[in-house]
């Protein structure tokens, strides 16, 4: 950001306005709400103030409160000018709401760090810890982004204020610093490592409410202490409550669920082995375990890999809204089953309130000889129409409050006779009618809206 950059150029001032400033706030508050909330129109706005900024003395002063309303803290010179530009203008520290930066021993083994930790009504940080190896650490990085985070969690520079915490790569933390925060509402931990993994035995957190982990050990002690959490979100290879997730049901088994107030559910794992695991549950033991504990779920989101789904039915989760899934195979897989593991997921389930289902489905399916392409012929006949009045719920039974139901289906041939160049006795375009004759003519309730999107291809 070039923040500093007003101190490093003439301003040319007209005379001050006749208005009074409040007025002139007030207008400039309004500018800057047509922006959009994204990155590109908070660069539109911040640009806007800055050519506000050169209209007189008193529109320099409003247009700062704007300007510095988000905060990059850079490295080397542009830091030294950042730092000095704070400490120039006592009162700018104020107005700061949002502060990302990229942590390393160039940014914290210096005292212009300093000024960046004596502003009192930061709501928003975004820290991304980057270790220089081509250098010896100090011991004063990782000293200085510890005290930076335990001061804004804790509220060191007056009443706490921070409300979302991003974090990326950054080790050694300590839960209770989390959990002891009387404003959090949003972590995200991305890649970080933790000094230890005992969760100390606080007060309840009640103010966290979003959860984000990818790559980092969350314990299931942590989740018990947030009970208001609404929306839990798990990217990773796996779900980790502790480095040696053994025995987890008899270790996780409570009398009250872990997880009363979760609403949203947003689990996007990777790694799959269909030769070492004999089902999805057997090899995410935490997921069952995440659905048993929260039985306000209205919205689940699965990305599953391989042929092995996960069993969805649970009798806590009659209130579930929205199912979304994104499933794709691992391997090729025989031209005999498709379908079937989606089949077998949606008809076991009986989810009275459920409003939208949206499944994207890729599967590769291994064409050896002309055999093949007869039995992948013969398995669409028989159970894409059998899956299409499941996911359409033509009956009514399994999902009566059903109103949109989509799929986007992506078929791939491989194999030898794919590889080859044989001429293929059904062409891609023709499975592909065929499959969307199925889907568009399948009979559904008035009700509901039945969107479909089908393509194949030959690998």
């Amino acid at each position: 950001m070039t923040s500093a950059s007003l101190t490093q150029r003439q301003v040319a001032f007209s005379l001050e306005p006749i208005f009074p400033a409040e007025i002139l706030a007030e207008i400039a508050g309004h500018l800057g709400d047509q922006f959009p909330n994204d990155k590109e129109g908070r660069k539109r706005k911040r640009d806007e103030m800055r050519t506000l900024a050169t209209v007189s003395r008193t529109m320099c002063a409003i247009a700062r409160t704007h300007i510095f309303e988000e905060i990059y803290i850079p490295s080397g010179i542009q830091l030294h000018h950042l730092a000095n530009l704070f400490r120039d203008n006592p009162r700018l520290g104020a107005v700061v709401r949002s502060v990302e930066c990229t942590f390393n021993e160039d940014t914290l083994d210096t005292e212009d760090i300093a000024e960046f930790f004596k502003l009192p009504k930061v709501m928003s940080l975004s820290a991304f810890w980057f270790r220089n190896w081509r250098r010896p650490g100090s011991g004063l990085s990782m000293f200085r982004i510890h005290a930076l985070l335990n001061l804004y969690l804790s509220g060191s520079n007056g009443p706490p204020s921070l409300k979302t915490l991003h974090l990326v790569s950054v080790p050694g933390l300590h839960y209770e610093m989390f959990l002891l925060s009387q404003t959090l509402e949003s972590l995200s931990l991305a890649h970080c490592s933790h000094a230890h993994h005992h969760v100390p035995n606080t007060e309840p957190n009640l103010k966290l409410k979003s959860l984000s982990i990818s790559c980092t050990v969350i314990p299931f002690a942590f989740l018990q202490r947030c009970p208001n959490i609404e929306e839990l979100n798990v990217t990773n290879q796996r779900i980790i409550f502790t480095e040696d997730d053994t025995h987890l049901t008899s270790q996780m088994q409570t009398d009250q669920p872990a997880l009363p107030s979760l609403k949203r559910l947003h689990i996007r794992l990777w790694c799959y082995s269909e030769h070492t695991s004999p089902s999805y549950d057997s090899h995410y033991p935490q997921f069952p375990i995440l659905m048993e504990n929260s039985p306000a779920l209205e919205d689940l989101s699965l990305l599953i890999l391989g042929t092995q789904g996960p069993s969805l039915w649970y009798p806590n989760h009659r209130h579930l809204k929205n199912l979304t899934i994104d499933w794709s195979t691992c391997h090729p897989q025989s031209t005999t089953v498709l379908f079937e593991p989606q089949i077998e997921v949606l008809s076991g389930l009986n989810l009275p309130y459920l409003e939208t289902i949206s499944m994207s489905v890729s599967v590769e399916t291994l064409i050896m000889d002309f055999d093949d392409e007869m039995l992948l012929k013969e398995s669409i006949i028989r159970n894409a129409r059998t899956f299409a009045r499941l996911i359409g719920d033509r009956d009514g039974d399994l999902f009566p409050s059903l109103k949109t139901s989509s799929l986007v289906f992506d078929l791939i041939r491989s194999g030898p006779r794919v590889y080859e160049d044989v001429e293929m006795a059904y062409p891609t375009e023709d499975l592909k009618r065929e499959l969307e004759l199925i889907f568009n003519n399948l009979e559904v309730s008035e009700q509901i809206t039945f969107l479909v999107e089908v393509t194949v291809r030959d690998k």
